[in-house]
Parts: structure tokens; C-alpha cells; sequence
């Protein structure tokens, strides 16, 4: 994602480079709530509002962040080297959670796979401050929490799509036609009793005139996917207003393809195009210099 970055002035020194390179820190959802506490950073799963089913996984009904006194939070952390030798959050890692909470831009992405044991879940929280990025990523029940310069960007990006294609994939069928253009609404609208199971529903829309020649394509953009990723980028344009840019992508058994929005004599309408996993980070790229009016 260099295409973003701007320098000036000297090169980066060599001690520049090495903080710039990506570090991880698998975390228990204890004790990266003890960091956020900590380091006064809100945590993206503990909002305000009705606790979600991944809030739920991560903390537990009714579950607060761990007081400053948790041990087993303190050890965990100790043992990854999150804490100095007095117990103090290191400035590496106060510096990331900094950069999470005061993020110019963000890129929420979530990756939903569907195994014959059921759908896995993967959110994922990427902030961007400055010439710094910060990501939180959580699936089953474990955390990550992660770090790197501008520059490594685009390959933690591209590991998230990329990771969809390794493992099971028993669920994984022939995708539409490449090429494939449809009205927006009625791909919504399908996509949505598809995932309802509402068959009444769906029946009636790809009996619609717009549906006319393409109700298998439908049914294979619907029911042939093995993975869903969403990407949603936000920030504030020059003016201040917030802006949004959404990435949305199915994978079938020949690989991912991209839901591409298109505009027809003032009609909204979806291409569906193949898209390798290595494009994530070239797409969100393009839609922070749009979301940022450049």
C-alpha cells in the first residue's frame, strides 16, 4: 500500500526499517482487554449497544475488561514480552494502541467461510495513524493484535483473503459466469433470502422481469460461494465529512471474485469480475485516496 505514502527528507534508517516490520501478538481476550484498559484504548467488540454474538464469544454474557490486578492477563502479557520487567505496558505496544485509538482511516473486514461443520467467522480492525497501522483480529474465541509501518500494509491485508484458501473447502461450488451484470437491487434482494432461507421469498424475486435469463446465474452467485469477505473503509474527506468505500468479494471452487458496482443510465448495478487475493490491499488503497478526496 506505498502508493499512499508520501516521504520526505533522508531515507529511513536502518532502526526506522526494523520498527516498521510487522510484529504480532497472539493474545487471550483477557488480556488484550487488560491493554486496552491500560492503555485507555475502547475495544471494537465493546461498544455501547446491545452486546453482539462475537462480543459475547470474546468476553463472555455480561463480562467486563479485567482489572489492572488480573495476573493471568499480566503473565500472558509478562511472557510475550508486552511488559517490562516492573509490569509496565512497553512503549512499542502503547505506541500501536495509540495509533488504533486515533486512527485517521479504518478498514473493518469481516471473512465468513462456510465448512459442512458451519460458517467460521473472522473480523478483523486495521487503523491507520499517520505512517503507522494497528489491527485487531479476532476469530474463535482468539485475538491478535498487530503492528506495522504503512508499507507492510498491503500484505497483512492480502493474508486475510489469502487464508480463506487454504484448509476445508467442502462447500465450494461453480461461480456465475464471469462478466456477470446485474441490477443491485435484485442482487441484494436474492442475497438476502438466500441467507434468510426465506425460499418463498427468492422464488418470487427471480420471477421478476430484471431476473429474466440469469436465475441460474443467481442461484450459483448465491449458493456456490465457500467464503464471503467484506471490507469496509472509512474515513473524512477534506472537508471533514465522513466518507465510506465498501469492498465485497465471494470465493468459488476457481477462486475469488469481486462484486464490482457499476452504473448504467443512472442505474446501480454489480459486475461480477475475478479478482486474485493479492488485489485486497491495491483495492483498499484506492478507496482511502477516494474516501480522503484525493
Amino acid at each position: 500500500m506505498s502508493a499512499t505514502r508520501v516521504r520526505l527528507g533522508a531515507p529511513p534508517t536502518p532502526r526506522q526499517q526494523l520498527a516498521d516490520l510487522p510484529m504480532r501478538l497472539p493474545l487471550s481476550p483477557g488480556a488484550v482487554a487488560w491493554l486496552a484498559t491500560a492503555a485507555g484504548v475502547e475495544l471494537p467488540w465493546h461498544r455501547p449497544t446491545t452486546p453482539s454474538l462475537l462480543t459475547t464469544r470474546l468476553s463472555g454474557p455480561g463480562a467486563s475488561p479485567p482489572i489492572a490486578t488480573d495476573e493471568a492477563a499480566r503473565a500472558e502479557l509478562r511472557g510475550l514480552g508486552a511488559l517490562d520487567r516492573d509490569g509496565r505496558v512497553r512503549p512499542t505496544v502503547l505506541t500501536a494502541l495509540a495509533a488504533f485509538a486515533r486512527a485517521e482511516t479504518t478498514v473493518d473486514v469481516v471473512l465468513v467461510r462456510r465448512l459442512s461443520a458451519g460458517p467460521v467467522s473472522l473480523h478483523a480492525w486495521h487503523r491507520r495513524w499517520g505512517d503507522r497501522v494497528t489491527w485487531l483480529t479476532a476469530a474463535g474465541g482468539a485475538v491478535e493484535l498487530g503492528w506495522c509501518g504503512l508499507g507492510h500494509w498491503h500484505a497483512q491485508l492480502t493474508a486475510l483473503p489469502a487464508g480463506a484458501q487454504q484448509g476445508p473447502r467442502d462447500r465450494c461450488g461453480p461461480g456465475p459466469r464471469v462478466g456477470l451484470t446485474l441490477p443491485l437491487p435484485l442482487v441484494l434482494g436474492t442475497g438476502t433470502a438466500a441467507t434468510e432461507g426465506r425460499a418463498d421469498l427468492l422464488e418470487e424475486l427471480l420471477s421478476r422481469p430484471d431476473a429474466t435469463g440469469e436465475t441460474e446465474q443467481l442461484r450459483l452467485l448465491h449458493e456456490g460461494a465457500s467464503a464471503r469477505l467484506r471490507a469496509t473503509v472509512a474515513g473524512h474527506g477534506p472537508a471533514g465529512d465522513r466518507r465510506l468505500g465498501i469492498v465485497s468479494w465471494l470465493r468459488y471452487d476457481d477462486g475469488w471474485r469481486s462484486l464490482t458496482p457499476v452504473h448504467r443510465d443512472g442505474q446501480a448495478f454489480v459486475r461480477v469480475d475475478p479478482v486474485p487475493p493479492t488485489r485486497l490491499g491495491t483495492e483498499v488503497a484506492r478507496l482511502l485516496r477516494g474516501v480522503a478526496g484525493r
